[in-house]
């Protein structure tokens, strides 16, 4: 992003005068670069110019390549793939304290830093629910991360019944009745902390049918074979 403290006069003028110098400050530093960094058709409007990503990344083009190449893997692979994405994110997108406050940023239409932050915040919300799906699925080794990643799901969507599901069926698979019990105490509290229900005791908080349909079956799983604490 370019940008001006006063927007010039001409501003294709100031565009095209900014782009020659981050251009020729670019061939500086890196001597070895090949094409324009810079094509005049990245030109997105009088705020925006868009790097070449075939010559100039971040780590924001590495998450979403990473990503990309990720859904067309095998589980295995995939695994490693989508962590490797989770280890590229390091934080919301233009959240940190560094970021300049440009007024455009935030509140003139389309809201940059916000839209780009939303979108990236769901993309990184997705990649942990695909890798914890597919290591719970997996392997027996896998299943701690997933229970992992699970709950710092269910933590942020206190609502997503689908997320409290698939983590009572991790203890499902480890066989573990301790395990599920928690994590359906973990839910009741949460319901009390929505405000969904008047019951203060947590021991004591209905869940909804679906759930307890879930829960009983599971119980009778675990109940059925070897349980393990």
């Amino acid at each position: 992003m370019l940008t001006w403290k006063k927007f010039p006069s001409d501003i294709n003028a100031g565009l095209r005068t900014r782009r020659y110098d981050l251009r020729q400050e670019l061939y500086r530093l890196v001597p070895e670069l090949e094409g324009d960094p810079l094509p005049g058709t990245e030109y997105q409007g009088e705020k925006v110019i868009a790097l070449n990503p075939a010559l100039v990344a971040s780590d924001v083009h590495e998450f979403d390549l990473l990503l990309v190449i990720a859904r067309k893997l095998e589980p295995p692979a995939a695994i490693e793939t989508y962590e490797a994405a989770l280890s590229v994110y390091g934080g919301d997108l233009l959240d940190s304290s560094a970021v300049p406050k440009y007024r455009w940023l935030y509140d003139v239409h389309p809201q940059v830093a916000l839209t780009f932050r939303a979108d990236y915040q769901a993309k990184y919300k997705e990649a942990r629910l695909r890798l914890a799906e597919l290591l719970a699925n997996g392997p027996e080794a896998g299943l701690t991360r997933a229970e992992e990643l699970y709950s710092g799901l269910c933590a942020e969507n206190l609502d997503d019944e689908r997320v409290w599901i698939a983590l009572f069926r991790i203890h499902e698979r480890t066989g573990s009745s301790v395990g599920l019990d928690g994590i359906v105490r973990r839910y009741r509290d949460a319901q009390i902390e929505l405000g969904t229900t008047d019951v203060i005791d947590s021991d004591k908080v209905p869940l909804p049918a679906n759930l307890e349909r879930i829960v009983n079956d599971i119980r009778s799983r675990i109940g059925g074979g070897a349980a393990r604490a």
